[in-house]
């Protein structure tokens, strides 16, 4: 298995954890958007609302499905 098939199978996984936090958020968005929640940002674990960290993981996930529809032959 070559390096890029390693990447894109890395990233399809990562994409499809994505998908299921935004779905668990989701919920917690539409009942209580001031919600605390947790984030990981650079090896740090820091404390944000989840109406502030929904944006921001719906744009990593457009970013990591067009990584990973460029990888595919």
């Amino acid at each position: 298995m070559g390096t890029l098939s390693i990447v894109a199978v890395y990233l399809a996984s990562l994409l499809k954890n994505i998908r299921l936090v935004l779905s668990t958020l989701d919920e917690a968005l539409a009942k209580e958007p001031d919600r605390k929640c947790f984030r990981l940002v650079g090896g740090v674990l820091v404390e944000r609302t989840v109406k502030d960290v929904v944006p921001a993981l719906q744009t990593n996930k457009e970013g990591v499905r067009d990584s990973v529809l460029c990888l595919r032959p």
